[in-house]
């Protein structure tokens, strides 16, 4: 029993030594490789030389781009348009003058509202009331209107403001609430946009001198 209790005792004693000779080890050194000599290459891996390769042809191709459209290559182009024309007939000579000389117009159809005059009405109304105002204008002898089909009175149209307002004021003076409005029609035309190197800049413009009606405006290209 008492060969056992030593036997006990020294096992714990070796424990406890060897617990704390774990503790107290260094943390294992790292080496640093000494360099290759000169005359040894470095072991490169697959993934390394496939980047390699890559970034190789990426420059190859970017150089050769370059090469072909060199930067400010493109920077001479100029678009400009050509009308306007009131009529595709009209249109037609002048684009096939622009293809002899080497350039493609586009057609470009354009609508637009131009100020055609100006009209004095009084709005619509019930048409018993329409009865009360004709009265009112035939008492005054005024012979210068007539009712339209949406309950309206036209008082007259004309070509300048001048002549409008001075028949708004007389149709006021007989107590009438009238109104003057512009008048608008939808314009037609048509024009050529041209695309070009800046070299038939003379050409286009001996052919817009040439006509009174046409114009050669800057266009911004795209």
């Amino acid at each position: 029993m008492r060969h056992l209790v030593y036997l006990l005792l020294v096992a714990n004693v070796v424990f406890f030594g060897w617990k704390l000779f774990e503790t107290q080890s260094p943390e294992p050194l790292v080496r640093a490789m000494p360099p290759l000599p000169d005359n040894v290459s470095r072991l490169v891996t697959l993934q390394e030389q496939q980047a390699a390769t890559a970034g190789e042809q990426v420059v190859t191709d970017l150089e050769t781009l370059t090469a072909e459209q060199p930067p400010g290559a493109g920077a001479v182009l100029q678009c400009q348009a050509l009308g306007p024309f009131l009529a595709v007939d009209a249109m037609r000579p002048i684009a096939a003058e622009l293809g002899e000389l080497g350039l493609q117009p586009e057609q470009r159809q354009v609508e637009s509202k131009e100020l055609v005059g100006f009209w004095v009405y009084l709005p619509a109304m019930p048409r018993e009331e329409i009865r009360t105002v004709t009265a009112t204008l035939e008492d005054y002898n005024d012979k210068e209107y007539y009712v339209g089909k949406g309950n309206f009175i036209s008082l007259g149209t004309f070509k300048s403001m001048e002549r409008a307002e001075r028949r708004l004021q007389s149709v006021r003076k007989m107590g009438l609430e009238a109104t003057l409005e512009e008048r608008f029609a939808t314009q037609t035309s048509f024009w050529l946009d041209i695309q070009s190197n800046g070299s038939a800049t003379e050409q286009l413009q001996r052919i817009a001198e040439g006509n009174s009606s046409l114009q050669l405006v800057d266009l911004a290209c795209y």
